[in-house]
């Protein structure tokens, strides 16, 4: 049965107030909900913010091999907040509804693909009286989703099984929050403040006892004098509103280790199992820029460790309830130990790589398989860039496994935003392929 693919990339809450992500990066994310379009079968529906490049849909179709049954895209009317990105009033607007509704009957469509499981999307499954909208559409509807997207319960999951976590502790108050950040800003270690729900390191700050910290996996770096007290609790008292969601939320606080790699796993949660989508590490500059897959990590001895933990990790809220795609994030520090940071119970940055990755590659692409995908690339004409890929023979050849894939349009966004996948035998022909792309595109060089 077909599924209507739901690009809702955020909650509403982190697009309000003082936790509002600039204009120009939400018409980034809007773009980047194009790329869902990987993750579509035969007669899927799928619904964006914003209208994607037709050229990129065709491109996508035939390298999938739908073009004879080919997806549907529906947009709906903007709304109040315009039309960056997908919320209650405009998946809830009576025309939209009556048209997916048309249309879910039409090609079959039996269940909700969202990125993000919010009010929004669980009260369009509702309206749409699908005969299975989403999977434990129980456990979310009690709140459950937001459980598996919450940084502080990821902790005290995390204690409860024994995974190794950077030193922290989530503190609900100003002075919980000095408390903890004051001794290691006076022993010369930086912290990172975390906000609860947010995505991409957004939402995140990391304070630093000195200067000349460049930091990933957050979206600033703050110099506080260590011996100065009253100067932390002022920053810390300014900042608390948007640090803790307006008092709603608690708020994690962690010595930030510097020199450590971000890493990820994808998992597949069903009834019956945990499965391995793929893992591999980000490229943070400072936020989520690109992946590299596998990671140069997983040579690491602690490597099959960290799949152990990753593992328990998805049994246990598989215990719990949730079912649906996950994505767990961890950091391998300077001495080559790996410690998680967080989950996150929805569609993630690498669920369309890891698609394309199982369609063009096989199910286990990274085993024999260097892939790296780069973000923030840009073009005038979809058309003229594979044109050129083609001609430069950095095309994707399906006979040799090798070459560049477009996994993201850079359509209807003021900067660059679409994404090239290159995929090469090893890492080093994969670096050798991406500064060939470079070149040859004139993309904008790291």
């Amino acid at each position: 049965m077909a599924k209507i693919i739901i690009g809702n990339q955020l909650t509403e809450e982190t697009v309000e107030g003082d936790r509002a992500l600039p204009a120009e990066y939400l018409t980034y994310l809007a773009a980047v909900t194009h790329r869902l379009a990987w993750c579509a079968g035969a007669n899927d529906i799928i619904v964006l913010p914003t209208e994607p490049d037709p050229e990129f849909l065709s491109y996508v179709w035939r390298r999938l091999g739908i073009e004879d049954s080919r997806p549907v895209v529906l947009v709906p009317p903007p709304g109040r907040q315009g039309s960056a990105l997908l919320y209650d009033d405009r998946l809830h607007h009576p025309e939209f509804v009556g048209q997916l509704q048309k249309l879910a009957a039409e090609r079959g469509a039996d269940r909700l693909f969202p990125f993000y499981v919010d009010s929004a999307t669980t009260g369009l499954a509702e309206s749409l009286e699908l005969k299975d909208p989403l999977p434990a559409a129980a456990f979310l509807r009690a709140g459950g989703n937001e459980l598996v997207n919450s940084k502080t319960f990821f902790r005290t999951l995390a204690a409860g099984i024994g995974i190794p976590v950077p030193h922290g502790r989530t503190v609900a108050s100003v002075d919980e929050a000095a408390e903890f950040v004051r001794p290691l800003l006076r022993a010369g270690q930086p912290v990172i403040v975390k906000q609860d729900v947010h995505g991409g390191g957004y939402g995140n700050e990391i304070l630093a006892p000195a200067e000349g910290l460049q930091g990933y996996g957050a979206e600033r770096v703050t110099v506080l004098d260590p011996l100065d007290d009253t100067a932390l609790l002022r920053h810390l008292t300014g900042s608390w509103d948007r640090y803790s969601h307006d008092g709603r939320r608690r708020v994690v606080v962690e010595g930030y280790i510097d020199g450590s790699v971000p890493i990820y796993i994808e998992l597949y949660i069903t009834d019956e199992d945990v499965t391995t989508v793929g893992y591999g590490e980000m490229r943070m500059a400072p936020v989520n820029n690109g992946l590299v897959i596998p990671p140069p990590s997983a040579d690491l001895p602690s490597f099959p460790g960290f799949l152990d933990h990753a593992r328990r990790v998805g049994d246990t809220v598989r215990a719990l309830g949730y079912r649906g795609p996950m994505s767990i994030d961890a950091i391998v520090v300077p001495t080559g130990e790996i410690l998680f940071n967080e989950f996150n119970g929805r569609v993630g940055g690498s669920t369309h790589i890891h698609r394309i990755g199982a369609h063009l590659l096989g199910p286990e692409h990274w085993r024999d398989r260097a892939l790296i995908a780069r973000s923030r690339c840009g073009w005038d004409s979809l058309a003229r860039a594979v044109s050129t890929l083609e001609e430069q023979g950095l095309a994707f050849d399906p006979e040799t496994r090798t070459g560049v894939v477009i996994a993201g349009d850079s359509h209807g966004t003021p900067g660059p935003s679409g994404q090239c996948l290159i995929v090469a035998p090893g890492l080093p022909e994969a670096q050798a392929m991406e500064a060939r792309l470079i070149r040859v595109l004139g993309l904008e060089d790291d």
